[in-house]
């Protein structure tokens, strides 16, 4: 397997095609208010590329957050990953691109830095989205 691209985004929307819409695409950046700082939804897109064998094989999935202090914490739950049909369109390089959305909902951020998310695949980490939450500066106000 691998990755393709992993990015943040306001909103996105995967399609049974393989399509997806997204809105606000590229964010790696929060402007906070004051600490601690919420964020209520935030979207982590990848896309992976499986060989065929891969893609029929049982595989799970996971986000992991490291914060700027270096400490490891867990998004929801590792989960199964639903089976790539058969029928799968193969890609120009003869894989399957296979879409993945995860929609992280009341976020907390206990202090100005970057925070790193790793997407999972068998718990081995495959890609990482970094995001920088900024504190207030002298004349700015947070968004």
């Amino acid at each position: 397997m691998q990755l393709e691209d992993i990015f943040f985004a306001r909103f996105a929307d995967l399609t049974p095609d393989g399509s997806f819409t997204v809105v606000g695409g590229g964010l790696n950046r929060i402007n906070a208010g004051g600490f601690p700082w919420s964020w209520g939804l935030l979207f982590l897109l990848a896309r992976v590329r499986f060989a065929t064998e891969e893609a029929q094989a049982p595989h799970t999935t996971a986000i992991e957050r490291e914060t700027p202090l270096g400490q490891l914490e867990a998004l929801g739950e590792e989960s199964a990953m639903q089976p790539v049909p058969p029928t799968a369109a193969l890609g120009p390089d003869g894989r399957v691109g296979v879409n993945f959305n995860f929609c992280l909902v009341n976020l907390c951020f206990p202090e100005a830095g970057i925070y790193k998310y790793r997407f999972k695949i068998d718990g081995q980490a495959i890609g990482v989205a970094e995001l920088l939450v900024a504190g207030p500066s002298q004349g700015e106000s947070g968004r």
